[in-house]
């Protein structure tokens, strides 16, 4: 009977404990996990503006003394190309804030990597996460989205040629704020939607535009792609006077090392000779 009194407080003693070490070990996880996932919760979203300017405070290359300078008036790293998660095609966006910078000392050979893994952490910091990463012989690009911003770390390597002056490598961030990103895909949209009801056009892979304004004319050109390249395929005008947007044509893409001329569609050409906006449009198409 004694006996039989040991082992029930035995097993007392040791169901209490195993009791105690799992109420423990529940409370350290809820605990940790916890403190974990309190950063991010904390984390305020960020404007592009907000981006640029901290950025240039604490985190800039010249920070880092890497041997790059601000350029003050570059638009290098303006470009920001972006794939919404609900769009069929990716836009090239232009970032409304950026900033670059170039490398000033020549004798110390090119290490971007410090900067793109300082950028990567700073993004991350400020609640962006890296949705695409695109390396080419001419650039590095990768970009970040957050809940009220879009940002793009772009750096290029110095180029050397004999025929122009030598480019520095350069390094920076563009970003725009998620609300442009949402209107430049509506305006988008609506041209290649008034852009199918007289065309055929196969699926669309990317994107980007020019816009000119002249008083109460505005000029737009979509760059279109069809292929993975992101190499134009088809060129499309659309005229916008007093609000009202029609489709005027479209102009071949001349081969690449070739000095064959564009071909402007029919269309195109009668647009041009129009009177009320023919004169600008064939001055755009100097230079689009």
């Amino acid at each position: 009977m004694h006996n039989l009194s040991r082992t029930k407080k035995l097993l007392l003693v040791i169901t209490t404990s195993v009791v105690v070490i799992i109420a423990v070990s529940v409370a350290t996880i809820f605990v940790l996990s916890t403190y974990l996932k309190k950063p991010s919760q904390d984390i305020t979203p960020v404007t592009a503006q907000q981006v640029i300017e901290s950025y240039q405070q604490a985190n800039s290359p010249e920070n880092l003394a890497a041997h790059y300078a601000k350029q003050d008036n570059s638009t290098k790293n303006n470009i920001i190309d972006y794939s919404a998660s609900d769009a069929p095609y990716d836009l090239q966006l232009v970032a409304s804030h950026a900033v670059t910078y170039s490398k000033d000392d020549a004798t110390v050979a090119d290490n971007v990597a410090p900067l793109t893994a300082n950028a990567e952490t700073f993004m991350i910091n400020h609640g962006l996460t890296k949705t695409t990463s695109t390396v080419t012989t001419t650039s590095t690009q990768a970009v970040y989205n957050g809940a009220l911003s879009v940002c793009q770390v772009t750096s290029f390597p110095a180029v050397t040629n004999s025929k122009v002056a030598n480019i520095p490598a350069t390094f920076g961030i563009g970003c725009i704020d998620k609300t442009a990103v949402t209107t430049a895909y509506d305006d988008v949209n609506a041209l290649v939607t008034l852009y199918k009801k007289t065309q055929t056009l196969p699926t669309v892979t990317h994107i980007s535009r020019a816009v000119v304004n002249n008083e109460k004319t505005a000029i737009t050109v979509l760059y279109i792609s069809t292929d993975t390249t992101k190499v134009t395929n088809v060129r499309a005008y659309f005229v916008s006077v007093d609000n009202k947007t029609t489709y005027i044509g479209t102009a071949s893409v001349p081969t690449a090392n070739t000095d064959q001329p564009s071909v402007r569609s029919t269309e195109l050409v009668q647009a041009m000779a129009n009177p009320a906006y023919g004169a600008f449009l064939t001055q755009m198409l100097e230079k689009y």
